[in-house]
């Protein structure tokens, strides 16, 4: 599945195919040896390239994954995947036509925008592509649905957020930006639900700034919408006007098996692009304030991250799935729980040193 198209102008639609098939040009006189020499080194190096990068727009969430099925007619030269990521979960293609309603606004953006021929495996894709974005946003900034009465259907805790409180006893971004901007929201909000730890005993930023940005860590959101009660836009700009993107660190490689399953591959990859991330100071603005200057940590161990959150966090215990139609959950938000349930079980014994 490739999200993406050239140029900016031009509006980025999703394609799917089973068997895409590329030339490889150099510039050298007829030459047995030296086509000998190509040969051996794409053999040895373009399948683990192939593994380690997508293509295209949301790549590093899973879009654009492609693996290399021949070179020159050899075939099964691709090695063990599991040899460059520390963690895979695998994904059943649950959706069926009675179900395709339910399933959220991307699977169904994608699949209208998209006649495919082989429609099996383009359910298989954008379902494990779906399950994987949900995945991720319970990792980096939690999950909270509402229905039109604005009654919460589903709530996922940020495993970030969860890592950021109770292991290095650090105040969350969206606190600190509470406590500078919205302070009679936040107190409010104290009131009604009465000292939860992610609104309890906020502070704001001092002039040695050491409240820091952790959640974009895992990707820089620089343009976010705050719904009811806030109804405004956050807004972070680098103040060294430098950083302006910052894709996540964690890559995730859905490969379909020759058995028809997904499974998606995923790990850390930290380069010196993102490890200069670290200290960067952005400012923090809304529709009328432009005052609070939050950093990036100098530093992040994801690996003692994810850890923690394979070990610690049960979706059973952790999320909320509350029975807001009688006594039955919002059947997509129950959908949501039962795949990240299945997803976390298979993660929780991954953990790495």
């Amino acid at each position: 599945m490739f999200f993406g198209n050239m140029g900016s102008d031009k509006v980025k639609k999703p394609t799917f195919h089973n068997t895409v098939i590329g030339k490889i040009k150099c510039k050298h006189k007829k030459d047995e040896k030296a086509e000998k020499k190509l040969l051996d080194y794409l053999l040895d190096y373009l399948p683990e390239f192939f593994f380690l990068h997508n293509f295209g727009t949301r790549q590093s969430k899973g879009y654009g994954s492609f693996t290399v099925e021949t070179i020159e007619g050899v075939k099964n030269i691709s090695k063990n995947v599991s040899s460059f990521f520390n963690y895979e979960y695998s994904v059943s293609n649950s959706n069926n036509s009675k179900n395709k309603k339910q399933a959220g606004s991307l699977q169904m953006a994608l699949l209208k925008a998209l006649p495919v021929s082989n429609e099996n495996n383009f359910d298989k894709s954008i379902n494990a592509l779906e399950k994987t974005d949900w995945f991720y946003n319970s990792l980096r900034s939690g999950i909270n649905l509402k229905n039109k009465k604005g009654q919460t259907t589903y709530y996922f805790k940020s495993a970030l957020f969860m890592y950021v409180n109770n292991v290095l006893k650090k105040q969350w971004e969206k606190k600190t930006i509470k406590a500078e901007y919205f302070s009679e929201i936040l107190e409010k909000q104290n009131n009604k639900h009465k000292k939860t730890d992610i609104l309890n005993n906020a502070k704001k930023q001092d002039k040695d700034f050491k409240l820091k940005n952790y959640k974009d860590l895992l990707g820089l959101s620089s343009m976010e919408e705050w719904k009811f009660p806030y109804k405004t836009k956050i807004q972070k700009i680098d103040i060294s006007d430098v950083v302006d993107r910052f894709k996540s660190p964690i890559l995730f490689k859905p490969i379909i098996k020759d058995d028809g399953t997904i499974s998606v591959f995923f790990d850390i990859f930290l380069n010196d692009e993102i490890k200069s991330y670290y200290g960067t100071k952005f400012k923090v603005i809304t529709e009328d304030k432009d005052d609070l200057i939050l950093p990036m940590p100098n530093e992040f161990n994801y690996s003692k991250f994810l850890n923690y959150t394979f070990e610690k966090i049960v979706p059973q215990k952790h999320a909320k799935l509350p029975k807001v139609y009688g006594d039955k959950p919002d059947r997509y938000a129950q959908k949501i729980h039962k795949s990240l349930e299945k997803i976390y079980n298979q993660l929780k014994k991954q953990t790495t040193k």
